[in-house]
């Protein structure tokens, strides 16, 4: 944004020239931002069979997402926990870790 009154470069959101100036939008950190979507209630996603998709990618897409929230539903209820024990180590500390379940859904969105 350019003030042709004072002939100075500013910031477009505040019309305003000066560097130093209070912030006109709120700065968000990315743990903020990440506890924030964490704390959103998503709706109940219900699986969908394969025909209901016009494109194999919409499918593996919904099909991805579904088995990565539902993931965090098991992990959270101790269903995981419960029938872990038969699993090789290094698949169970992925699979019983909160934080992987969490990225898992971070990264399908």
């Amino acid at each position: 944004w350019y003030d042709s009154k004072s002939n100075r470069w500013g910031f477009a959101c505040c019309e305003s020239t000066k560097r130093a100036g209070p912030g006109c939008v709120a700065v968000q950190s990315d743990a903020e931002a990440g506890k924030a979507e964490e704390q959103k209630e998503e709706p109940k996603l219900e699986w969908r069979s394969r025909d209901e998709f016009e494109t194999s990618e919409g499918f593996v897409a919904h099909a991805s997402m579904y088995f990565a929230r539902r993931w965090l539903e098991l992990l959270r209820d101790g269903t995981l926990a419960a029938r872990a024990d038969a699993l090789d180590p290094e698949v169970k500390k992925a699979l019983l870790s909160e934080a992987a379940a969490k990225e898992a859904i971070r990264a399908v969105k």
